[in-house]
């Protein structure tokens, strides 16, 4: 009944009712989880961060970026100054974790809760992931997109 637009049915004599435009203004926040002790799963895993990121980019989607490493976080933005911002961090960066990823997840969530879309690069799937992905998909906007930088035993 409140979507009802009297003024609009008395002046054409039928029932119009009022139609909201609900758009989604798209956002994310990559994590990356640099915990490893294999130089090339970090490697991919840098790559993928930045490819996604890339990705991001091309398709006007602003981003965050967090990491639990020296990257650090990026607050979220969009434009080249933001994408060099983050490319330098991994080029200047010695990718070392300082703690574990989880520890990371509950800092993420220390505010109100906005509709954002996560999406987690990590080096290998552990015991873990299934948590974090648990608590992301119950904060995030969707599900949680996952990338891993180890490559698949054929």
């Amino acid at each position: 009944m409140r979507q009802i637009s009297w003024k609009a049915t008395a002046r054409t004599g039928r029932l119009t009712v009022r139609e909201q435009d609900h758009t989604q203004e798209w956002n994310a926040t990559v994590l990356a989880d640099l915990w490893t002790d294999s130089s090339e799963d970090l490697e991919r895993v840098l790559e993928l961060v930045r490819t996604v990121c890339e990705s991001l980019e091309e398709r006007h989607i602003p981003y965050a970026f967090v990491s639990n490493s020296d990257l650090g976080d990026v607050p979220e933005g969009l434009g080249r100054q933001h994408i060099h911002m983050i490319q330098r961090k991994i080029g200047l960066s010695f990718p070392i974790a300082y703690y574990r990823f989880d520890t990371l997840l509950p800092k993420l969530f220390s505010g109100p809760a906005d509709d954002r879309s996560f999406i987690l690069i990590a080096p290998e799937p552990t015991g873990n992931v299934a948590d974090y992905l648990q608590y992301l998909d119950r904060y995030g906007a969707s599900k949680t997109i996952v990338f891993y930088g180890k490559e698949a035993a054929s």
